[in-house]
């Protein structure tokens, strides 16, 4: 964790242009990774539903997916828009949308798929993956790590931001402080912490999304 957090920083150092190469490095990964996984699935034929007596949920699952995932584009969007023009700023959010939505249907796909050998996993595309590929069980961790890392990234650079408004002096060690202080929780119970925050956070951008979809309906 302590590696990722200097990773982090010296990438969220250079501001938008950091974090610029390292999206165009690790997002074409992640869409040919979830691109694989989604044809190959054409191929090989989902397991009896008759091999299971649970509910898995996975429509909800895939929901709380997109407020928590999201959630990166509400805490972003304020500080990248301050760093690029209209007509860039506008092409980013669309092609982050665009890439939500994908990766969202792609889940929704495989999960209703392979509803079969979810289970009761706290990752359900987990089983999935290894199903699709057992010859490779780390590539959905692969998968997972560059998500993992972009997200932080973009979370670093948007504190950065507000950092660089209350401590324009100590922006770089107020920065530094904040991502030792997340590594020390990452080896303290972290899986607790993330089981408890992602679906908060899916919940409360969800009925963010409901607010807004109200008052616009109810605007017209």
């Amino acid at each position: 964790s302590l590696i990722t957090g200097l990773v982090v920083y010296l990438v969220v150092r250079q501001q938008v242009r950091g974090l610029t190469v390292a999206n165009e490095m690790l997002l074409p990964l992640l869409v040919f990774m979830v691109l694989f996984f989604l044809l190959r699935s054409v191929y090989i034929p989902e397991q009896s539903l008759a091999l299971v007596n649970h509910q898995s949920g996975w429509l909800w699952s895939s929901l709380l997916y997109l407020g928590s995932n999201s959630a990166i584009l509400l805490t972003t969007t304020p500080a990248l828009m301050a760093e690029t023009d209209t007509r860039n700023f506008r092409n980013g959010t669309l092609i982050a949308a665009g890439l939500l939505l994908f990766l969202l249907l792609t889940n929704i796909h495989l999960l209703n798929k392979y509803e079969a050998i979810i289970g009761q996993s706290d990752l359900p595309l987990l089983p999935i993956a290894q199903y699709l590929l057992p010859q490779l069980p780390w590539s959905y961790g692969f998968i997972l790590f560059i998500a993992l890392i972009t997200t932080a990234f973009a979370n670093a650079l948007s504190l950065s931001k507000y950092l660089q408004q209350l401590w324009p002096r100590q922006t770089d060690i107020a920065l530094l402080i904040a991502i030792v202080a997340a590594a020390y929780l990452a080896q303290q119970g972290f899986g607790q912490l993330v089981a408890t925050l992602y679906p908060l956070t899916g919940y409360l951008c969800l009925g963010f999304y409901l607010i807004s979809f109200c008052r616009l309906l109810f605007s017209f």
